[in-house]
């Protein structure tokens, strides 16, 4: 089970499973939100072109990191972790774009405006972006002491991820509205 977790620059941090997630929204474009979906995605195949003959292609497992730089960013690559750098103005398409509330999750720290999230249950949040949130996400593996099943154990230990999983989304329900669930609009300077 996956759980995200936004931290904003004031208030209380937000955590919920990703499947509980709904629907989600806006959808938020450009290389730099797509670099952060592809390392938010934990499996897939990626090609960035540059021009019209030059290609760098990889897997997810073979992406070790991403850090932006002020021109793009750089990407270190397979086992040996070369760092290749990546000129934003210097690339020319991308893809495939990753899908799924995980890779939107990636995106988030390069969108402006408001964000939504819907859950099954009808709740949503509403947070504003840009400056906000941090994302963190969480593989929750771990209760009582038992980091991986056995294959005896196997259904007894998810239906205990999920039970504890809807009980920290019942708490975070039932507690007051935090400041980071609806921040106020921050002025913008220009």
């Amino acid at each position: 089970m996956t759980r995200a977790r936004l931290t904003f620059p004031q208030g209380d941090p937000l955590e919920f499973p990703l499947e509980e997630v709904a629907a989600f929204g806006p959808e938020i474009a450009g290389f730099r939100a797509w670099l952060g979906a592809v390392n938010a995605s934990t499996d897939g195949r990626w090609l960035i072109r540059f021009g019209e003959d030059e290609l760098l292609g990889f897997r997810r497992d073979e992406l070790k990191r991403i850090r932006a730089t002020p021109e793009g960013a750089e990407l270190t690559l397979g086992p040996s972790e070369e760092v290749v750098p990546v000129r934003e103005a210097d690339v020319a398409s991308y893809g495939p774009e990753p899908a799924g509330v995980r890779s939107w999750l990636g995106r988030l720290a390069h969108g402006q405006g408001d964000a939504w999230i819907r859950f099954h249950d009808g709740r949503e949040l509403r947070f504003a972006i840009g400056n906000g949130p941090h994302v963190k996400l969480i593989e929750v593996r771990k209760v009582s002491g038992v980091n991986e099943p056995t294959a005896k154990n196997a259904d007894e230990f998810e239906r205990a991820v999920d039970a504890v999983s809807r009980a920290s989304l019942q708490l975070l329900v039932a507690l007051p509205p935090s400041k980071a669930a609806v921040p106020v609009p921050r002025p913008r300077t220009r």
